[in-house]
């Protein structure tokens, strides 16, 4: 058997795995969630996640969960079609082991820094090697 079917015969009970992980979780999502986000919302949304990208179902679950709960306190839902946050596998050089963290997208920061009451207004342009700024 090859390391590619091996894999996709284990994905199933792994996002069963997740699923289950991330349930159990839900009192938790729930107690940090911003009032924008659902629990619910982001254990479906973070199952999709995990399908679209394999690599993250090769992910410590403990560390899924982690990442999913820091999208929930900030009130941002990973791998949602927002693309304001992202779970994205990192190998642990120390464990050698695949786990998950949070990427906030400059997206996910405009809409903190807009939720913050503290900016009016964001301006992005592209910058090229060689610009200077003022």
């Amino acid at each position: 058997m090859s390391q590619n079917q091996h894999q996709h015969n284990l994905a199933p009970s792994r996002v069963q795995t997740l699923s289950e992980s991330l349930s159990k979780a839900s009192n938790a999502l729930s107690a940090v969630a911003a009032n924008r986000v659902k629990p619910e919302a982001l254990i479906k949304i973070a199952i999709a996640a995990a399908q679209r990208n394999p690599r993250l179902l090769e992910c410590d679950v403990r560390s899924i969960v982690r990442a999913v709960m820091q999208g929930a306190e900030l009130g941002l839902t990973p791998g949602s079609s927002l693309n304001t946050s992202y779970l994205v596998p990192y190998r642990n050089k120390q464990t050698q082991q695949y786990e998950a963290q949070l990427i906030v997208s400059a997206q996910g920061f405009a809409e903190l820094a807009y939720r913050s009451g503290l900016v009016a207004s964001i301006t992005s342009e592209v910058v090229y090697r060689g610009d200077e700024f003022e």
